[in-house]
């Protein structure tokens, strides 16, 4: 039993990671002054920044997905691991205040992001107005799984540890910027060449 716990943590973990790092990689590149590179290659940066959103949304819907299922991994799988009464309602409550950006972002993933409605499809932003998330509500659904992963690992140790995902966070941001970096610098190389030309 001990070896399933650890091996599903560990899975749901893995899971987080990767929503967090779709995340702010996309996060990082959304900046205005990015603009003038995307135009230049719009068919792969299109690809590019479309894939990281839909990976994280998608990602974080089904991490927040209530199912009846005992056997998914998501917040709700966690949260049964959590041993301790008074913890497990703390959590709960904290899930609560977030339930309308929770029940809006299972909407997206069931009408447009892994279901396409007829109707959601010709009018998605009809979809995202009639039922809104604002950015920082993500990323309040975010540190709410670190938050759960923490108070796991803390019933577990006995030590009070909080899980982290900075180093997710910062190394994704520093990424992407050093792509973009790298970029820039290519293009003005090709200026210079061109003007020698």
């Amino acid at each position: 039993m001990e070896k399933d716990f650890e091996r599903n943590v560990r899975k749901v973990t893995d899971y987080i990671s990767i929503v967090f790092n779709d995340f702010y990689v996309w996060k990082s590149l959304q900046k205005k002054e990015y603009n003038e590179i995307y135009k230049e290659n719009t068919y792969f940066w299109n690809a590019t920044l479309s894939s990281l959103q839909f990976s994280y949304l998608m990602g974080l819907a089904k991490l927040f997905d209530k199912r009846k299922q005992k056997d998914v991994l998501s917040i709700y799988y966690l949260i049964d691991l959590i041993q301790e009464k008074n913890e497990k309602n703390k959590i709960k409550e904290e899930i609560h205040k977030y339930q309308s950006s929770i029940k809006n972002l299972v909407i997206w993933r069931n009408k447009i992001l892994a279901h396409c409605s007829v109707f959601f499809a010709h009018n998605s932003r009809k979809l995202f107005e009639r039922f809104p998330i604002k950015g920082e509500e993500l990323e309040n659904l975010m540190n709410l799984l670190e938050k759960v992963l923490g108070t796991i690992d803390s019933a577990r140790t006995k030590i009070g540890q909080r899980y982290d995902f900075r180093i997710i966070k910062e190394g994704s941001q520093r990424d992407a910027e050093n792509i973009i970096k790298k970029i820039k610098e290519c293009r003005k190389r090709e200026a210079k060449e061109f003007k020698k030309e």
